[in-house]
């Protein structure tokens, strides 16, 4: 491990550093480009990126031009910034329609990591036709209609052209509205342009996946349709991890040698927390603090049991039942010492329609609420691969989750995602706490690499150039739940690395001083939550198993 020393007396000479960097991107006319209004104000929400006009085109990094495909371009030698044409959406409602169709990537340079030389499927505007590329135009995607994505590239400027109308964005519109497996095209090629521009220049954490099939227990070395000791080795010979999220009611009991089983094969095998009694909603209610405390503390009991009887550690991850998760939920898991919670991003939406946070969730590597990471996870089932190849393309960790009743045919359907997920490159599989740690966003300047945490600890690998590592501001922090790191810093200072090393650093970023629980006394668990979850446990075992 490289010899570490946080200097507190040189935070002036970072100043150079700050996160006010606002990039200018110029849109000539924008008064009249009507819909955008709302569409800027997104992509403002999400990026350092200022949508300005004409009269600050002095300081601009680029250029959007609002014009139909059939309108001539007038882009050379007189637009010496990189430039993105496309039309706006039209204002005939029968426009709205969509047909699904295959979109080809081509596998050019330009185009953006994961989508190179794929072909995916998405939902396109069914009066939309396809470019018509020029002398020097190199198309980057296309559909059975022609092209929709082109770029031409003028000494070091690129500029891009897309046959696809921006996204339909009103005050209310989400980002996960508009980049979602279904449709993903036009805010993509809006993403890219600004990345080409400048206005998000961090680079991502290395890939990284886990599967998570909920409800398993130890108390026996099968649950259901799974057999442990089967799925270990085919994990072993696919290069998978499979996170079971047990609940903490289940604790009662402990296989001895199932837990012997997770110890032996824990690179493929983990455990985290599901709910506490499993009961629907069970973490959506509107609780008093007390309450509420009252339930995370007999879940962590639970849980802290389990470890003891099985010699395991348990991931300090919360998935909830259902994915049914309250925003005040989520600030008790943090307060009670969780270092995250796993929702998807349409059941944590569901359940907090109108936080603030909503509009930009499913953008950044983990969302922020309450001081509490939340990271996003998909189905098995259905697009998944379209979901991983979005969340590889935004930096995010490639989770997907399931049940027992899946993998009914078989650990098949395991082996294919995996193979799929590895051919994306180098992917780190991991528990869930082991993907928390990957959780965030780099970039150099200079000899200084400045990393941007999604999580309270986290493990950096910086480049060999770099000779400090500078770490910015969390928006919320809480108590690490595993191991003291090496390194605990305040955001704002430096880590000069005074050894080159074993390359990855653990920070361990400094804790906001929350109030502690209230205390609480030993809850009774209903028989009623004790009987459901024993028949729901006896058919999973005996009707399916």
């Amino acid at each position: 491990m490289p010899a570490l020393a946080v200097h507190q007396d040189r935070c002036e000479a970072v100043s150079h550093l700050d996160m006010s960097r606002i990039c200018e991107i110029r849109v000539p006319d924008m008064a009249s480009a009507g819909e955008g209004a709302a569409l800027f104000g997104l992509l403002g929400a999400l990026l350092p990126v200022r949508f300005v006009d004409d009269r600050r085109v002095d300081r601009a990094a680029g250029e959007i031009i609002v014009a139909a495909p059939d309108v001539p371009s007038t882009r050379g030698p007189a637009h010496p910034l990189p430039t993105l044409r496309m039309p706006a959406p039209s204002t005939d409602e029968d426009d709205g329609r969509s047909v699904e169709l295959s979109v080809s990537f081509s596998d050019d340079i330009e185009v953006p990591f994961p989508f190179r030389g794929r072909v995916i499927h998405t939902r396109w505007p069914a009066s939309c036709a396809g470019l018509s590329p020029g002398p020097g135009d190199r198309v980057l995607a296309s559909t059975p209609r022609g092209p929709a994505w082109s770029v031409s590239i003028t000494g070091d400027t690129r500029h891009f052209e897309s046959s696809l109308p921006w996204p339909r964005v009103g005050a209310e519109t989400r980002f996960s509205d508009v980049f979602n497996a279904d449709c993903f095209l036009p805010m993509l090629v809006l993403l890219q342009f600004l990345h080409v521009a400048g206005a998000n220049d961090y680079r991502k954490a290395p890939l990284r996946a886990s599967f998570i099939v909920d409800d398993p227990n130890l108390h026996w070395p099968r649950y259901g349709f799974i057999d442990y000791g089967d799925l270990a080795r085919h994990a072993a010979a696919w290069n998978y991890h499979v996170a079971f999220a047990t609940i903490p009611i289940d604790t009662w009991f402990t296989h001895q040698p199932t837990a012997a089983l997770f110890r032996r094969h824990e690179p493929w095998l983990s455990l985290l927390v599901h709910g506490n009694n499993h009961v629907k909603e069970e973490l959506a209610r509107r609780y008093s603090d007390v309450a509420r405390a009252a339930l995370l503390q007999q879940a962590l009991r639970r849980i802290e049991q389990l470890e003891k009887t099985a010699d395991l550690r348990v991931c300090r991850v919360m998935v909830p039942p259902h994915g049914a998760c309250s925003a005040d939920m989520l600030g008790a898991l943090a307060q009670a010492g969780f270092e995250a919670a796993c929702i998807s991003t349409g059941s944590l939406l569901a359940h907090n329609p109108n936080e603030a946070w909503a509009r930009t969730l499913g953008f950044a590597p983990a969302a922020l609420v309450n001081g509490c990471p939340v990271l996003p996870r998909w189905a098995m089932t259905g697009n998944a691969r379209t979901h991983l190849i979005l969340a590889a393309y935004l930096g995010q960790p490639m989770i997907l989750r399931g049940h027992h009743h899946d993998l009914k045919n078989g650990l098949d359907v395991l082996g294919e995602l995996a193979q799929f997920i590895n051919g994306l490159g180098e992917v780190r599989w991991s528990s869930i706490s082991g993907l928390c740690r990957l959780n965030y966003q780099w970039r150099m300047e200079g000899t200084v690499c400045r990393v941007r945490p999604f999580g309270t600890s986290i493990a950096v690998d910086p480049p060999a150039r770099a000779t400090a590592i500078f770490v910015e501001e969390l928006g919320g922090t809480t108590d690490s739940c595993e191991e003291r790191p090496v390194v605990e810093v305040t955001p704002g200072k430096y880590i000069e690395l005074m050894d080159r090393g074993e390359r990855a650093i653990q920070i361990e970023c400094e804790k906001v001083r929350r109030p502690a629980f209230p205390a609480t006394r030993e809850q009774q668990t209903p028989p009623g939550f004790i009987l459901r979850r024993l028949l729901t446990e006896a058919r999973d075992r005996l009707l399916m198993g």
